[in-house]
């Protein structure tokens, strides 16, 4: 773990580094999201089934699955639709761009 200037240890959250092309002609993006989430209780915070297990509710309807589960879209979703759009950017070569991400 890392250390401050008197030696002491610093504790740090785990992070996710990734990169998307390396290219060192095109420009590179970066995104950032957290994963953290607000601590939640089962039925307290109105919960049917336990917050930190995603679970599918309700089957698939119109091909669209029902999974609930605490955080699953607090940043997740965004982080994964910038690198969706990067990537799907790079493979119809509509633009060069590298992308790094921190999670």
């Amino acid at each position: 773990s890392p250390q401050l200037p008197d030696g002491q240890d610093l504790s740090l959250p785990p992070a996710i580094l990734g990169e998307l092309g390396k290219d060192p002609h095109n420009p590179t993006v970066c995104s950032y999201g957290h994963v953290d989430v607000q601590p939640a209780k089962k039925k307290e915070d109105g919960w049917k089934t336990d917050p930190y297990t995603l679970t599918e509710i309700d089957g698939v309807h119109l091909g669209i699955r029902n999974l609930f589960g605490c955080g699953t879209t607090d940043n997740t979703g965004p982080v994964l639709a910038w690198i969706n759009a990067v990537e799907r950017f790079r493979a119809l070569k509509l633009v060069n761009i590298n992308e790094d991400f921190i999670i």
